[in-house]
């Protein structure tokens, strides 16, 4: 489960589907704690999707994640749908985030930061992943 940071009243939250919600300022960010067993080189991707009650996916956002002393940015585009029970209702798409390589096995903290925001997208920024792989 991602940890919220920055203001409380603005509304981000976990939607139904389990993607944010809400996310209309860059003054927000989420964080995760995870384990690496076997250190290695990773592809980071960001997977976004669309929360109940919007049709279509949005894009239009920039994000920074942070991991392992690393700092990646990107534009978020939908570069591969996903085939998932969950993206049969609401669609979901991966952004190449880039690499990332983690020297060590054990406790690493992962953090997404939104740099921008389309105001233009009703949902905001809707997160429902970041994998590693």
């Amino acid at each position: 489960m991602a940890d919220f940071h920055g203001p409380s009243v603005d509304g981000l939250e976990i939607a139904i589907n389990g993607m944010t919600q809400n996310w209309h300022e860059t003054n927000r960010s989420l964080s995760w704690k995870f384990k690496v067993s076997k250190p290695g080189r990773f592809e980071v991707n960001l997977v976004t999707g669309t929360v109940h009650g919007h049709h279509g996916w949005e894009g239009g956002h920039r994000v920074s994640i942070s991991v392992a002393g690393t700092l990646l940015a990107a534009d978020i585009t939908p570069d591969e749908a996903i085939e998932s029970p969950n993206a049969q209702y609401f669609p979901e798409f991966a952004t190449s985030i880039g690499s990332v390589e983690i020297d060590t096995p054990g406790l690493h903290e992962l953090t997404l930061e939104a740099l921008k925001i389309d105001p233009d997208a009703t949902a905001g920024l809707t997160v429902a992943s970041v994998n590693l792989t």
